[in-house]
């Protein structure tokens, strides 16, 4: 199947990378060198407007086979694994195996359904290959523009590869697979035992949310991915300048929230290249990353003026992300707030004392835990029950250890390798609280300082003096781990609904049954009137993607979808595009039917309206 071909590549790089003997590190290089090869096909692709099947299927053709060349021309006899020094290691690495294997099969049985997938992540591949380019298009999301591509870079190939979206999600389960091998190969560094970098994978490997987020389109376990990569590479004498840049690099080309977790690892790159009067070697990793990055800043600088996107264009508005105070005040508030995430329980009275608890505190210190100048939305502080919803569950069993693992931190003194890792994960934690307002949903961007943080808990678990404490721990945590597994909310193994007595259908609509019947009326009445010409008139956080799937594959040229309307990118009015669309039908967001006319000119009557959804034709 063609689109397995990027991890066939993948393996052949990872097996001639390895005749090092070290394959943990061989698994960095091997993968850093699959990314930038989709970074640099894409952009080259996108810059001949040649962004489909058959040149990435000559790209990746031409991949194996160098692979290939390279894997024989490197290959010597690989001295055996050897085998866990006790029953019970070997039985934590069986339930990391499990864990993996069950979440593969999620990954290739369930169709796609996360909201953010459904309203951008997703969308914007559709437009990418329906335009055979990269290059920025009128939206009415204007996430779909702005935010870094990698993650959906790779989810393109994949869908172009294989025909459709079924290996999209498998982008996050090689993230979390790969982040629990190198972050085995970080506490090794750091000095822990066998037991212990067991131990870190096991930490990485159980995070409920990491586990959710394995088996879905977003992109947080691939920028935690490259991060754990940059921090490995770090720790490593005589790292390559190309390695480190590419893997920073690739962070900050998959998810913004990577420059808040990459800016203490770019401190200590400064740190080591400077100190090694290394000043050449940082300009190499300088510039890797520049290009990795530079054909999406330019054309994020073309739209908006600024590289990075809207930034504080948006700062005024509803939907800022960013703190507008700041202070040791905020700070603080802001990680009391996000650590009451990672307190949540299956109990709403023990949640309520919870938050009750936060906000006495916060009166202790003059601050508003609703405050609208650090809460996203307006919203109002509040500690969610626990799920097995991607988008909110927490990981208290986790957190409670990492509370642990500061407590052991400061009776140890940690230094060197020990020191400059937690530095890492607690300035990335302060950062992130300084900067983000808070949000309920936050437990989601905070996975990659959780497995940061797998090292050091794989050290504490590690020493010989917890050896039972810490072996009932990874237990717990292990057999925990099953309910989000099984029960997973958006693609469950067990209950009813389930991946396997439902059809795909239902499944895409777990999260919102009820839309299911409008978006297909919307498109049954696209696909009775031979329509090919579709324009969307969608809200901001609007479900786009579900529009492509039932009306065919982009890439079959079957019918021509685009945006009716367009956010400008400054203060978030909706405004009609600038380029004229002949469209033959529009699908409408029923908020905004009101302004058809004047979005899309005269003549609209509505064929079909639902609760929330209308098809309007001429």
């Amino acid at each position: 199947m063609p689109g397995f071909i990027p991890f066939l590549v993948f393996a052949m790089l990872w097996l001639a990378f390895g005749r090092s003997g070290d394959v943990r590190m061989a698994l960095i290089r091997a993968a850093a060198a699959v990314a930038v090869c989709v970074v640099i096909a894409s952009e080259a692709l996108s810059g001949l407007h040649a962004l489909a099947l058959f040149p990435i299927l000559a790209v990746w053709a031409v991949a194996a086979i160098a692979a290939a060349g390279f894997a024989i021309r490197a290959w010597k006899p690989v001295a055996p694994a050897q085998r866990p020094a006790c029953p019970f290691a070997g039985a934590l690495l069986a339930a990391i195996a499990c864990i993996a294997f069950v979440t593969l099969f999620i990954d290739l049985i369930a169709p796609p359904n996360n909201w953010d997938s459904m309203t951008y992540h997703l969308g914007r591949v559709s437009h990418w290959i329906q335009n055979r380019s990269l290059a920025h298009y009128p939206t009415s999301n204007d996430r779909q523009l702005y935010q870094p591509p990698w993650a959906e870079m790779t989810i393109l190939h994949l869908k172009l590869l294989a025909g459709g979206d079924r290996l999209v999600s498998l982008v996050q389960w090689a993230a979390m697979v790969g982040s629990a091998i190198v972050v085995s190969r970080i506490a090794r560094r750091l000095g822990a035992s066998v037991r212990g970098q067991i131990a870190a994978a096991v930490f990485c490997a159980t995070l409920p949310m990491g586990i959710l987020q394995s088996t879905s389109t977003q992109n947080d376990y691939v920028t935690a991915f490259w991060l754990v990569c940059l921090a490995a590479l770090l720790l490593e004498p005589g790292s390559s300048p190309v390695m480190i840049g590419a893997c920073l690099g690739l962070a900050l080309l998959t998810k913004g929230t990577a420059w808040l977790f990459a800016a203490p690892l770019g401190v200590w790159i400064l740190a080591r290249f400077i100190g090694e009067k290394r000043l050449r070697q940082l300009a190499i990793v300088a510039l890797v990353v520049l290009v990795l990055n530079a054909g999406h800043w330019a054309r994020n600088y073309g739209r908006y003026g600024d590289p990075l996107g809207p930034g504080q264009l948006h700062q005024a508005n509803l939907f800022s992300y960013n703190n507008e105070t700041h202070g040791p005040r905020t700070i603080l508030s802001n990680l009391m707030r996000n650590a009451a995430i990672h307190l949540s329980t299956p109990w709403e009275s023990v949640n309520r004392k919870t938050e009750n608890a936060v906000r006495m505190a916060h009166r202790a210190i003059g601050a508003d835990p609703d405050d609208p100048a650090t809460t996203f939305l307006r919203d109002r502080f509040r500690i969610l029950k626990l799920s097995t919803n991607e988008d909110q569950a927490g990981n208290p069993l986790h957190f409670i250890l990492i509370l642990a693992g500061l407590a052991w931190l400061v009776k140890t003194r940690p230094r060197g390798g020990r020191a400059a890792v937690a530095a890492v994960a607690i300035c990335g934690a302060l950062i992130f609280c300084f900067y983000l307002k808070w949000q309920p949903w936050h437990s989601r961007l905070q996975l990659p300082l959780f497995v940061l943080w797998s090292p050091l808990a794989g050290l504490m678990l590690g020493e010989t003096r917890f050896r039972r404490l810490a072996a009932g721990a990874m237990i717990v945590i292990i057999a925990a781990s099953t309910w989000w597994l099984g029960w997973n909310h958006f693609r469950p193994l067990f209950g009813k609904p389930n991946i396997f007595a439902s059809p795909p259908g239902e499944l895409v609509f777990i999260a919102q049954p009820d839309w299911r019947g409008q978006y297909e009326a919307v498109t049954n009445v696209i696909r009775e009137r031979g329509i090919a010409r579709v324009g969307l008139v969608l809200g901001g956080d609007t479900w786009e993607y579900p529009v492509w799937t039932m009306l065919g594959e982009p890439e079959a040229g079957q019918v021509r979808i685009e945006h009716m309307l367009e956010d400008n990118g400054r203060d978030r009015n909706l405004i009609p595009r600038r380029e004229p669309f002949d469209a033959q039908a529009l699908v409408v967001l029923n908020l905004m039917d009101r302004n058809v006319d004047k979005i899309a000119g005269p003549g609209w009557t509505a064929a079909w309206k639902g609760k929330d959804l209308s098809v309007y034709v001429k």
